[in-house]
């Protein structure tokens, strides 16, 4: 045993610089699956925790269709309660009110009423409501049943005013000119999900009643069953939508099994892309292994025939090569591990408003050693799953494994004639070939799933497709890609075999572009083309291993960069979109137009009202029925169609127009009517609450991309998905079919002409004529003319925001928004690119062993050339350009994959979504991204380069 141990780590001990890459190289993908799916972690600890602290223990969940900022009677709860199915039932009243931290001892008269400061209040049952949720506290108690006036605070923002226990907060309503004033008795943990909610206060019920001038009414009520079934929930569900209709004809009651599935069924997916762009790392970590073992092999191809002559069997010279290699991937993941932890707390430092708590809990750990080292060792493994640890370890164990079985194969098929003769390479070519052809047919089916097969084969090919569908139970049509729910996994799919096509292909295409990569690098660097072309001319194989590498990190950071543009290109604001808008969570006062009306400073404006629905589509592929969520706007059609002035794809505005005004039409955009084959004069039925309806298509028009204009301040606040495209129905309509009477936008234009700018304006940041200026005004990177006037839009759209009864309304301009939107696309670009970035370092680090080992190999040649007469800048240059034709290739197979991966991508998410747009190349970001390739590539040749140049010649000439 101690011989076999010798000789494993001999080639460790000759070759230390590369077997640290090797260790480097797994590592970093061990790192960067750890620190992918930790994130993930994070953020799915972080929805599940905001979902449960509002769902609890309930089973359904009755509520206004109108969303949690609206009521319905309380006394709905007396008739729920007395069903024989129902074990608890609690009601919970839910206010957006305005409010201030009060610290003790100060006047609750002296507070300053703002309406933009506002608070989530929660007006519970005490008696009721702990048999359906629980408080975690993180400080104080739980207030009683007979205490007025007291509250729970969200501990977070206690810490941001500097409130603790004793202290109050003070809240405005009824009209009243004084606050209300609760006493701070306990401090509640509440994870936010977005960065837009606001502070947290739980209070009894009867007091925010009386607070908010709700008396008698409820924003839901919650249920506890007696049997927590699937079927028991299904039958009671419909029992409550019953009874509870019998009060409030339009009810929403849903099923909170239900709501949970969803979320962790869109979490499930969210998984599967971050794991598999972690995985990208662990890809490229596998290349680069392979070719370093590789070069280990060729290396010591004498040595394994010598051990053959003595006696060793190929058997056990392909173990000793497993030998070797095992260890150096134990110690790779031990070393990986800690840091993707360490990236993981740095993520969640830089970027806290997208994660949450770090996914690892010394409490919970403390916790479970109370308990006994059983139920450590069981938080131990459950940690590891969902952190990522375990899955990192395994992968990471598994590519070693895979990475070295082309070299115990070389191993195992040693003869002892190796010992006094190169083994021949004449078959070489033919297994490029071979492997070319299979990569190219793994390409063909990628495009025959992605786009669909020729028209000639879609009949001989739908019934096979129909078998494999029903065997696989999903929808895989010969027609390509549609939607389905079945959509996620088979766009996954055809994006890994994308990149096992190209990796296949690649070893043919490294052999293509080696001699002009050759050529562009020799007439740079002033060097020889035949000095260049021993690394990728002569070994193919282990060149292809290191161009993979950096193909697979640069391909990705392509893609997420074109992508990303094409999305910010593709869904800008049609020209004539308004110039300001109004939001509000909460239905504002329904004669918006006559209030609106009366504010000076608007030319010409529209009210709105915008509500999430569901659309049935028509039945796809297998007779699947697929629903979604989209937005249905209910809009004034002349003045709608006035102000946004949007193109029609079908039909024409006039008929439109008068089709919305006789009731039961709608208005779908351009994307809805691509995905779901909706258009004109079809049929859509729209779901709001339990009140369903069909609507007639009266016209497609290009998307104005209102819906994110509604639904981005919405997503953000109360984490709702809404789709890519809306439908547009009348005000009238969604009265009179869907019961609400409501506002909830406006969209308007400014009638401001110019006028002079005061002197002195604007006034010193934190003095008191600087209250209630918006920050924007006092960026000196604006010029001052463009800051004077958006402080004068501001002050126009506050008086709309009073004039609706909601001062403390979302409200910009469409600059504002498109900017804001602007600026999270490319924060969330940047934050996936960092993983590809990680795996170009692991493809930097093979670069730097093959070249490294091809110095060491080449010692007598290079001393021959310097004893002839070449400088060692010549040497230096010839190394380097070595490393840099590689960084070429593999730059340019980089290009390649990263284009076509956002070729697919554009195509799937307007198969998906109906969001189309072109592709659009960022210039300047993949110019950055290729100079960060090849710069890399060039900084890993740098020091096997100088090793080189300063090798000395005799000493290399005596080298056996």
């Amino acid at each position: 045993m101690r011989h076999w141990s010798q000789l494993a780590t001999r080639n460790w001990l000759a070759r230390p610089a590369r077997s640290a890459g090797v260790l480097l190289a797994i590592s970093l993908g061990v790192a960067a699956v750890v620190w992918v799916t930790a994130c993930f972690e994070s953020v799915r600890r972080t929805v599940i925790s905001w979902a449960l602290q509002h769902v609890g223990r309930s089973h359904i969940t009755v509520e206004s269709p109108a969303g949690k900022y609206d009521t319905i009677p309380i006394r709905l709860m007396d008739r729920l309660a007395a069903l024989p199915e129902v074990k608890h039932a609690a009601a919970r009243l839910v206010q957006r009110v305005p409010g201030k931290p009060l610290p003790r001892g100060a006047d609750p008269a002296a507070l300053v009423y703002d309406p933009e400061e506002q608070l989530d209040v929660h007006g519970i049952d005490i008696t009721n409501e702990m048999s359906v949720r629980e408080y975690p506290l993180a400080a104080g108690r739980m207030f009683g049943a007979d205490e007025p006036f007291v509250c729970l605070l969200e501990a977070a923002y206690a810490a941001e005013h500097g409130l603790g226990l004793g202290d109050s907060v003070c809240i405005w309503g009824g009209g009243r000119a004084e606050p209300y004033r609760f006493e701070i008795v306990g401090l509640v943990s509440r994870r936010r999900i977005a960065k837009f909610q606001k502070g947290w206060v739980v209070t009894r019920l009867a007091d925010l009643q009386h607070a908010a001038v709700q008396q008698g009414m409820t924003t839901s009520i919650d249920l506890v069953l007696f049997d927590a079934s699937q079927e028991a929930v299904r039958v009671a569900t419909e029992r409550v939508r019953v009874e509870s209709r019998k009060v409030v004809s339009n009810v929403s009651v849903r099923s909170v099994a239900v709501r949970l599935q969803q979320i962790q069924n869109a979490q499930a997916q969210q998984e599967l892309v971050l794991v598999l762009l972690s995985c990208v790392a662990m890809l490229t970590a596998m290349f680069i292994i392979l070719s370093t073992l590789s070069m280990g092999a060729v290396e010591r191809v004498r040595q394994l025939g010598l051990l053959r002559c003595v006696g060793l069997t190929g058997g056990q010279l392909g173990v000793l090569v497993l030998v070797e290699v095992l260890p150096l991937g134990v110690v790779g993941i031990l070393l990986g591990i800690p840091v993707g932890l360490v990236l993981t707390a740095v993520t969640r430092w830089l970027v806290p408003d997208y994660l949450g708590d770090f996914p690892i809990s010394l409490a919970d750990i403390g916790a479970a050693w109370a308990v006994g080292p059983s139920a450590l060792l069981l938080h131990v493994v459950d940690v590891s799953r969902r952190t990522g640890i375990a899955t990192s370890a395994l992968v990471g164990l598994g590519v070693t494994l895979l990475a070295a079985l082309l070299p115990m194969l070389r191993a195992w098929a040693a003869s002892p004639l190796e010992a006094s003769r190169p083994r021949a390479t004449g078959q070489r070519g033919r297994w490029i070939v071979l492997s070319g052809v299979v990569g190219f047919l793994v390409l063909a089916a990628q495009a025959a799933l992605v786009h669909g097969v020729p028209t000639a084969l879609q009949p001989v090919l739908d019934g096979p497709a129909r078998w494999l569908s029903a065997r696989l139970g999903m929808a895989i049509s010969v027609y390509g890609l549609e939607r389905s729910p079945e959509f996620p996994t088979l766009a996954s799919t055809a994006i890994v075999m994308l990149y096992i096509g190209y990796a296949l292909i690649a070893p043919l295409l490294v052999w293509a572009v080696s001699a002009p990569a050759v050529k562009l690098v020799a007439a740079g660097l002033r060097v020889g083309e035949r000095l260049l072309q021993d690394q990728v001319g002569r070994a193919v194989w282990r060149s292809t291993g290191i161009a993979c590498g950096l193909m697979v990190g640069l391909s990705l950071i392509v893609g997420l960069v074109v992508f990303s543009e094409s999305v910010r290109r593709g869904w800008e604001f049609p020209r004539s979109f308004p110039e300001a808008y109004v939001w509000n969570f909460q239905d504002m006062r329904p004669d918006a137009r006559e209030a609106v009306s009366a504010v000076p400073g608007i030319r010409e404006f529209t009210v709105a009202h915008a509500v999430n629905c569901i659309v049935g589509e028509r039945r796809m592929f297998m007779e699947k029925v697929f629903l979604s969520i989209t937005w249905f706007l209910a809009i004034e059609p002349k003045q709608f169609l006035d102000l946004l002035r949007m193109e029609f794809v079908e039909g024409d505005r006039e008929t439109a127009e008068r089709l919305l005004n006789e009731g039961g039409h709608i208005i779908v955009a351009e994307d809805f009517s691509r995905t779901r084959n909706a258009h004109l004069g079809d049929s859509v039925e729209v779901r709001i609450g339990v009140t369903r309806h069909s609507f007639k298509v009266a016209g497609v028009i290009q998307s104005p991309a209102l819906d994110i204009a509604a639904g981005y301040f919405q997503a953000m606040s109360e984490a709702n998905v809404v789709a890519n495209s809306s439908v547009m129905g009348t005000l009238e309509d969604m009265r009179r079919i869907f019961g609400q009477d409501a506002t909830r936008m406006v969209l308007l234009n400014f009638d401001l002409p110019p006028t002079p700018i005061p002197a002195g304006w604007p006034p010193a940041q934190g003095s008191a004529e600087a209250a209630g200026i918006p920050p924007e005004c006092f960026d000196t990177r604006l010029p001052l003319e463009r800051r004077w006037q958006r402080y004068r839009e501001e002050l126009v759209l506050r008086d709309v925001t009073r004039a609706m009864g909601a001062p403390a309304a979302p409200h910009g301009t469409a600059r504002e928004l498109k900017d804001a939107i602007d600026t999270e696309l490319t924060r969330v670009t940047q934050l996936l690119a960092a993983v590809p970035t990680v795996a170009l370092l692991v493809a930097a680090i093979g670069v730097a062993n093959l070249m490294t080992a091809s110095v060491t190999s080449r010692a007598r040649q290079l001393a021959i050339l310097r004893a002839v007469g070449a400088t060692r800048g010549l040497i230096l240059r010839m190394v380097l350009g070595e490393a840099l034709v590689l960084g070429v290739v593999g730059t340019l197979l980089g290009m390649a994959l990263g284009l076509h991966v956002a070729m697919n991508v554009t195509t799937m998410t307007q198969k998906m979504w109906g969001f189309s747009s072109e592709m659009t190349l960022p210039q300047g970001q993949l110019a950055a991204a290729v100079l960060l390739t090849v710069g890399l590539c060039a900084a890993a040749g740098i020091w096997p380069a100088r090793r080189a140049a300063r090798t000395n010649v005799v000493d290399a000439l005596h080298v056996a």
